[in-house]
């Protein structure tokens, strides 16, 4: 279900989001190299941008992001501006982009300078930005560097807003890391190297903000090895389930999951299970999506009305899904 991604959209709060991309075909086409790459140009634009990664899988054909995105500052300096920009520019682009100023300054146009760093404030503290910036940097390197042409990504990117709650954000935070479980390629979440939960593990300091972020919520700071705790209990509630049901430790090729899933269930029982996380709208408690409705989404047309839905699972049975009414 889709809806003007505007709807959603509050500068006066920050929110945090449930991000999904596929590549067209949904051919397994990420291997190390690939994945490698996603994930520096991942914390580079995290840097610039002032979005925070709260939790990540990347797949051998999509990826899944938990991202929180911080209100806006009133106020970003050049020098801040400028600081950022070293993250997603090399020295030889800052030095052109120096060059083009001093050009314009000489030619009398002062303006230049300030339609610069106001074009990269633009792109800061915005979701649909981010993930342009991030898949539109990443295809670019995967055409060169494959020496192909034309689009690398199934039409647009999924959204779904979560409740910055502890309950939610852990909820679709689980669902991400169980990724390559569930694709039969790990045992567990630790043993796959490609997601935030191994890479806090390795010590990353990104990784494990995020993960603490998760697991004390946003803005609150807690014990690293706190939050490790607190992040395996939660996750262990459902990998012991998910684990399984995979051959004994066999490792199995890598599949599109969801689509497989998908196939085999109903429309009915598809939204009530994995559909509800990733082509939903609203994930929270009833009161988050009731307010939410009161505030922007009655303004949708009647035929689009929608209702929260519990989510039928074991752990979960107090967050809601906002979706079309049954």
């Amino acid at each position: 279900m889709r809806i003007p991604r505007g709807l959603l959209k509050d500068e006066k709060r920050s929110q945090v989001f449930h991000v999904i991309s596929r590549v067209v075909d949904r051919r397994l086409i990420f291997e190390n190299p690939e994945k490698q790459m996603m994930l520096r140009m991942l914390r580079q634009l995290e840097a610039f941008s002032g979005v925070e990664v709260l939790s990540y899988c990347l797949m051998g054909n999509h990826f899944h992001l938990l991202v929180n995105i911080p209100r806006r500052p009133e106020r970003i300096s050049d020098e801040e501006v400028w600081r950022r920009m070293k993250y997603i520019y090399n020295p030889t682009k800052l030095s052109e982009i120096e060059e083009r100023i001093c050009q314009q300054k000489e030619l009398g146009n002062l303006g230049y300078e300030s339609m610069i760093y106001d074009s990269m404030r633009a792109r800061m503290y915005d979701l649909s930005q981010f993930v342009k910036d991030f898949k539109l940097r990443f295809s670019k390197w995967y055409n060169w560097e494959k020496s192909r042409v034309g689009t690398l990504w199934e039409e647009r990117f999924r959204s779904v807003l979560v409740e910055g709650s502890e309950g939610a954000m852990m909820r679709i935070a689980s669902y991400i890391e169980l990724n390559p479980v569930r694709a039969g390629i790990a045992s567990t979440p630790e043993n796959y190297f490609w997601n935030s939960l191994s890479e806090a593990i390795r010590g990353e300091p990104a990784a494990q903000r995020g993960m603490i972020h998760l697991a004390s919520g946003i803005g609150q700071r807690m014990e690293w090895e706190k939050a490790l705790e607190i992040y395996r209990m939660r996750l262990e509630k459902r990998y012991g389930q998910v684990s399984s049901r995979q051959n004994s430790g066999q490792v199995l090729p890598e599949k599109d999951v969801d689509c497989e899933n998908r196939s085999k269930l109903s429309g009915k029982a598809w939204n009530s299970r994995v559909g509800t996380l990733t082509d939903g709208v609203v994930i929270g408690s009833r009161e988050f999506i009731e307010e939410l409705y009161g505030m922007k989404l009655k303004k949708l047309s009647p035929h689009k009305a929608r209702l929260a839905h519990p989510l039928k699972e074991e752990f979960e049975n107090q967050l809601y899904s906002y979706r079309k009414k049954e």
